[in-house]
């Protein structure tokens, strides 16, 4: 009897460890399917099995989320192994939502599901030392959910910071400590919120800076993310990822449980991504890529429920896709499920004090009407005022509204709404030609739903009502008003009823940005400040995010570009600052004027006018300084060198000659590729510089040293994608002035060959570079002209491009150049190192 007392005692127990992982139930409440029985979890339970200390890994860091004034939603994955589970059905049994047909053959990647469960105890603490416990507890996990480990930590106070860490029971292995914060209640009177707003990262397109600099400033209080937290897409398919080691897995498009935990896994490995979620509370909802591209209530661009789309996407219904990317985010996701029976529903708000209340919309995945499929887009745009049509869905429209009318009930000076694509109305002809001017795919293309929403707030007089809103990769910044309904002044902002802050995207290129100057976007964006009314200030170069500090006097919006995201680094630009004034008699608001008689008008401070968009060329270091300065006058040149390394078996004076080129690493630009080489010491001749570095460098002996130019690189701060991301010693500001002497050498002949017939060069200095390849200058300068082009720079070349569009069968594999090289081909433009050594 004791026995079997004993054994319930330790089955509850166990039971209640599988229970507190909120991973194991179903992300919406009304597909039971959707979850994990923990019952039959816990029958394979199997202690005699269990894993080894040095076995288990924190794969990803931790991160918190979905903050309330008493909890707070901590997340880790601990793992047996860096990949994920190969396992697409549920242990309940009920309908297959997990197993599709297998779309790809011969593949052994995954990890099988174990019996073995993962046992972690976590705590959360009001002191960073970890010492004063609000909270912990023991929770399991398992291969059923991909190791994820979700837990409500309780009984914390509200709008307060707390530190929380886990730990792998029965051992000293812990995770990385995590910061968080609570809200405010409901009716605290709370003063001020600082929040960052993020969208669109695509992990092939360059480095997730954004992520990482409000943490270097110690900026805001929460995280909003208003989608395209992933995309769905192979490498090649949107963005190459190969020359900057960002290769999005499985390479491919996704459509199984284990492609899309697979993909977010990938993704949280940027370093910044990382950094965000550990220090600060996320209040994530999805958009579109998170599923597919351009997904609505039955569909997507490329999957929709046809016999045709799902025999040609390997027999992957939209539904089972649906369900397999909707069960991975909820696994890798530090979000609640919302406890309301609507399927699959992520929309929620947050009561956050007297101040706000956030209200995350989701106008993607739960029950929008058909959207623009690019086949189709004539006929949305027919039916784009069609009144049955909606963004979101009869349940939640009716919510949404009621949400502000009680919000304004409840004395919440904002509105702060969360939509994933813009609500304003943009005529954007420029792109899209004068046939179908809109973007139909946003709220353009769902009218009614957007009138319906102008009613709601003017007819219940709702004032100081900021929608902020990403998708787009530009940034934007709108009033909000009912046009052809209300009286608008748009030098004033009087008739509008709140604004719209709409981002860019942390990666994911613009249009109107890509491949073109800034000039040339400049231009675009003064075009389409122009032909729209409301549209106060238009930005379409830079990848970037934006900031909103909230007072009940005023919000403040602070929008950032980033220089490059070709390496990871601390830089941005300031855009445009915003200021938008609360409407008297409510306390705070926006760019909106006062609804009635002797109302004040909008006031937007900062706003930029047409021909004032222009950008800022001032690029900060967020780890050293915030402020340029001016150069001293006592600081002068550098020099160095740079060496062409000759192959001796190839012939020295073709074109077909190689030389070795290495991809840098350290604070001068990394990510870029340059020759081998360094600074020229006192006292030291060129050829002396040039043994030594290249023995330190590479392990090399050279020989036949003879100078062949020398470039004058002086560099200041806003030069964007040339890596040159550091400072002079002593210097606040980003200038830099070296003169480059680019010397020519060949291999010493007694060095050893490889199999590729190349001399072996070794990696000295691995804290530097990231490995060497032998090219030829035909290649170089294909990359060099390319550049040349992507930033603009034609004019600085002083002969025509000529360039191809592959390299040698190259296009794949493009190098982006360190400024010296790339100032080879821009100032020298008649000198080849392969010429001939009287050229040297």
């Amino acid at each position: 009897m004791l026995q079997s007392i004993l054994m319930s005692g330790f089955i509850a127990t166990v039971l209640a460890s599988y229970g507190s992982n909120l991973n194991y139930r179903s992300p919406s409440v009304n597909h039971p399917g959707l979850g994990i029985s923990i019952r039959k979890v816990a029958k394979r339970h199997n202690v005699r099995a269990a894993w080894e200390e040095g076995q288990l890994n924190f794969t990803h860091g931790v991160a918190s989320g979905d903050p309330f004034p008493n909890s707070v939603i901590l997340w880790t994955r601990c793992a047996p192994d860096l990949d994920n589970v190969d396992d697409n059905s549920t242990v309940s049994g009920l309908v297959q939502l997990y197993n599709p047909v297998p779309v790809y053959n011969g593949t052994n990647e995954g990890k099988p599901v174990s019996g073995t469960p993962v046992c972690l105890n976590w705590k959360i603490t009001s002191d960073e030392t970890l010492n004063d416990v609000a909270d912990s507890g023991t929770v399991y996990t398992s291969s059923d959910i991909d190791y994820t480990v979700k837990v409500e930590a309780t009984n914390l106070k509200p709008f307060t910071q707390y530190w929380y860490q886990f730990r792998i029971c029965e051992s000293n292995v812990s995770s990385i400590v995590g910061k968080t914060k609570t809200t405010p209640a409901a009716d605290d009177d709370t003063s001020a919120i600082n929040l960052a707003v993020y969208s669109c990262s695509n992990y092939p397109f360059g480095f997730f800076n954004a992520y990482g600099n409000p943490v270097r400033k110690n900026s805001v209080d929460y995280v909003i993310h208003l989608g395209d937290y992933i995309y769905e897409y192979g490498n090649g398919e949107y963005g190459w990822g190969g020359s900057l080691g960002r290769i999005p897995l499985p390479d491919r498009q996704i459509y199984t449980l284990y492609d899309y935990r697979k993909r977010h896994a990938t993704y949280r490995t940027d370093l910044d991504l990382i950094l965000s979620h550990q220090n600060y509370p996320w209040i994530p909802v999805w958009d579109d890529h998170e599923v597919a591209d351009n997904t609505w209530r039955d569909g997507s661009a490329e999957l929709n429920n046809t016999e045709a789309s799902f025999i040609d996407d390997g027999g992957v219904s939209t539904d089972q896709r649906k369900m397999n990317a909707v069960r991975a985010y909820f696994e890798w996701l530090p979000l609640r499920q919302v406890d309301i029976s609507d399927d699959l529903r992520i929309w929620r708000s947050f009561s956050i004090g007297n101040l706000m209340d956030l209200i995350m919309l989701d106008t993607r995945q739960y029950d929008r009407s058909i959207t623009d499929l690019y086949w189709n887009t004539h006929y949305v745009h027919e039916i784009s005022n069609d009144a049955s049509r909606s963004m979101m869905g009869s349940r939640q429209e009716n919510w949404f509204y009621n949400s502000l009318i009680d919000s304004k009930n409840r004395g919440a000076t904002w509105r702060v709404i969360g939509s994933q694509v813009i609500f304003s109305r943009l005529n954007e002809s420029i792109a899209y030609g004068n046939v179908d001017p809109l973007n139909y795919d946003a709220w353009d293309g769902y009218q009614a739903n957007r009138n319906r929403t102008f009613k709601t707030l003017y007819d219940h007089n709702i004032t100081n009502n900021i929608m902020i809103a990403g998708d787009s990769h530009a940034n934007w910044v709108s009033d909000l008003i009912w046009l052809d309904e209300h009286d608008y002044d748009e030098a004033t902002g009087k008739g509008s009823i709140g604004v719209e802050f709409a981002g860019s995207a942390v990666s994911s290129p613009s249009p109107g940005g890509q491949n073109i100057s800034i000039a040339a976007s400049n231009a675009a964006s003064e075009w389409l400040v122009t032909a729209n009314r409301e549209l106060q200030w238009s930005e379409l170069y830079y990848r970037g995010y934006f900031e909103l500090a909230i007072s009940h006097e005023k919000v403040d919006a602070k929008f950032f570009g980033l220089p490059t995201l070709i390496n990871r680094n601390p830089n941005e630009i300031s855009l445009a600052n915003f200021t938008v004034y609360a409407v008297s008699g409510v306390g705070v608001g926006g760019s909106q004027s006062v609804l009635g008689d002797g109302d004040a008008g909008v006031e937007i401070l900062g706003c930029l006018s047409s021909e004032d968009i222009f950008n800022q060329d001032q690029s900060l270091d967020l780890l050293t300084t915030p402020a340029m300065s001016p150069l001293p006058a006592n600081q002068v040149p550098r020099l160095g060198v740079a060496v062409f390394i000759l192959h001796p078996s190839s012939d020295p004076d073709s074109r077909e000659a190689k030389f070795l080129l290495g991809q840098r690493l350290g604070s001068h630009g990394a990510g870029t590729w340059a020759l081998p080489g360094g600074h020229l010491e006192f006292g030291e001749s060129f050829e002396e510089c040039t043994v030594r570095e290249i023995k330190e460098e590479t392990g090399l002996d050279v020989q036949d040293v003879g100078l062949l130019t020398i470039t004058n690189d002086v560099m200041e701060s806003g030069v964007v994608g040339k890596g040159w991301d550091t400072q002079i010693e002593g210097v606040q500001g980003w200038w830099m002035h070296y003169g480059t002497i680019f010397m020519v050498a060949t291999v010493d002949p007694s060095t050893r060959i490889g199999s590729d017939g190349m001399p072996q060069a070794a990696l000295m200095e691995p804290d530097k570079c990231s490995g060497w390849e032998w090219v030829t200058w035909q290649q170089l300068v294909r990359w060099g002209e390319r550049q040349i082009r992507d930033e603009g720079l034609e004019e600085q070349a002083g002969r025509p491009l000529m360039i191809s569009a592959t390299v040698n069968g190259d296009s794949d594999h493009h190098r982006r150049l360190f400024v010296p090289m790339l100032n080879l081909l821009l100032q020298r433009p008649g000198v080849e190192p392969t010429l001939g050594r009287e050229a040297w």
